[in-house]
This record gives structure tokens, sequence and C-alpha cells, in this order.
């Protein structure tokens, strides 16, 4: 069973919160990272970014986002 969740233009890295309830994937081109639960494939956060966010990890026992832009790192609190 496959599901496209809508996620918009160029989305990059994702990654699930430790008990993966959460997946949080970064969109490029809107300078966002989306807070998705992935049980109804709802976008239920969106987290606004500096320029070009691509690659991310969690951090701080699922706290923290760490994630790379095209010009530096930056976090974000979940």
């Amino acid at each position: 069973n496959v599901r496209l969740i809508e996620a918009g233009k160029n989305p990059q890295g994702s990654v699930f919160t430790p008990d993966s309830k959460r997946l949080y994937l970064t969109v490029m081109e809107s300078n966002t990272i989306l807070g998705i639960e992935p049980a109804t494939g709802k976008i239920e956060q969106r987290i606004p970014t500096s320029p070009g966010p691509a690659r991310l990890a969690m951090v701080d026992g699922g706290k923290t986002i760490l994630y790379n832009l095209l010009k530096g790192v930056a976090w974000a609190d979940v």
C-alpha cells in the first residue's frame, strides 16, 4: 500500500521521532520542515527555516531537530 503525501517542491531529508509517531521532512523550495503524522498522512506541523533546508537529524532525545542549510547548520525545537 502506497500513499502519496503532497509536501511541496524539492523534498529532501526525513527523520522519524524516536517513538516513530511523527515524520519530519525538509522541503527546500518552501524553506520549511513538515511534521507529518504517518498513521493518517496529515501534515500536523510546519516549522519555518532559513533558505535551503536539506538533511536533518533528531537530537536531545527527540526534542530538537538539527538540520543543514545550503549555507550553514541550524536547529529547531519540536
